[in-house]
This record gives C-alpha cells, sequence and structure tokens, in this order.
C-alpha cells in the first residue's frame, strides 16, 4: 500500500467514523445518550432514553418473542434489545475508541493493519475498496 492508498483509506475510515458519530448525536435527541429496554409481561415494551422520553415502542408475540404484528410495528424484543444495547452513548464511545486506538498505533507497523481493520464493518459501502480488506 503506498501513500495516496494510505490516504485514501484514512480519510474512508475518518468519514465512516464520522458518519457513526453524527447519527449517534442525532438519535440521542436532546442530549439523552443512553437507552434502556423496559419491557412489559404482555410481550410489549419501551425504550427509553436516560432522560425518561420513549425513543421506541415495540410489540412482541409472547410465544414466538417475535414482532406480534410486523406489518404495523416490525419490531419485536429481540430486535428492541439490540437496539437499546447499541445506544447513542455506546456508539460515540466506540468511535471514541476506534480512532483513540488509531492515534496510539499511528507511525507503528501495525497501523495499516489496524486502519483495514477498522474499515472492515463498513466492507459494503460503495466506496470501500477490495485491498482494504485486513
Amino acid at each position: 500500500m503506498d501513500d495516496a492508498d494510505l490516504a485514501a483509506l484514512e480519510a474512508f475510515v475518518d468519514a465512516r467514523l464520522d458518519e457513526c458519530e453524527g447519527t449517534a448525536r442525532a438519535a440521542g435527541r436532546d442530549g439523552g445518550r443512553f437507552w434502556d429496554l423496559v419491557p412489559h409481561e404482555r410481550g410489549d415494551g419501551v425504550i427509553y432514553d436516560d432522560k425518561g422520553s420513549p425513543v421506541l415502542r415495540y410489540d412482541t408475540d409472547p410465544a414466538t418473542g417475535l414482532p406480534a404484528d410486523p406489518s404495523n410495528n416490525p419490531l419485536g424484543a429481540r430486535q428492541a434489545a439490540h437496539i437499546a444495547l447499541n445506544d447513542p452513548g455506546l456508539t460515540a464511545d466506540w468511535v471514541q475508541a476506534q480512532r483513540t486506538l488509531l492515534r496510539l498505533l499511528h507511525l507503528t507497523p501495525a497501523y495499516r493493519q489496524a486502519l483495514k481493520a477498522c474499515a472492515e464493518p463498513f466492507r459494503a459501502h460503495p466506496d470501500c475498496l477490495p485491498g482494504w480488506r485486513p
């Protein structure tokens, strides 16, 4: 990988991290960063942010754990749990961790491989080049 390829990979990873951070900030409306899933016994539930505002409601068939009415609300408890776990706070912290690791590895032999590893989750992005795979 020459310097031009390295610069393009750096720009790609930086842009994807910016996108992740931007969507996390937008999702954490009014500064709410951390989400909590509150299930109800009847199979439905709500994800609340740390300010107590509802973020998302879901409805689950208690027998299957899948969405009760996918045509009306495609989210069930499994999807809601994943969404709550990947709240804006976790995403913003993950982005910061990626940037910290890249800063620590800059100018080391492992830097190029670390950049490729950071690009890997975005392999389906149209700007991701096949040579950037780890």
